[in-house]
């Protein structure tokens, strides 16, 4: 019952539209990131960071790359 008495507490707070970008962010990111290590896509999460946003280049690694971007298009 605590638990339940605590989300009601949490529903009642405002979202900051920010705070919401960031967190759909941060999501979008862990998504692609263990998502595709499931297939043995060995980038990290910064890296992943880099190639969201059209800043990072691997070499050797463009498979993982491509990867990644395939798999972001699946999300909303």
């Amino acid at each position: 019952m605590r638990i339940e008495a605590v989300k009601g507490e949490f529903a009642l707070l405002p979202v900051v539209l920010r705070h919401l970008h960031l967190l759909r962010e941060t999501a979008k990111l862990y998504v692609a990131h263990y998502s595709t290590a499931i297939e043995g896509n060995q980038l990290k999460p910064n890296e992943i960071k880099a190639v969201i946003q059209f800043k990072g280049h691997f070499p050797g690694r463009e498979r993982d790359e491509h990867e990644v971007e395939k798999g972001l298009l699946c999300l909303p």
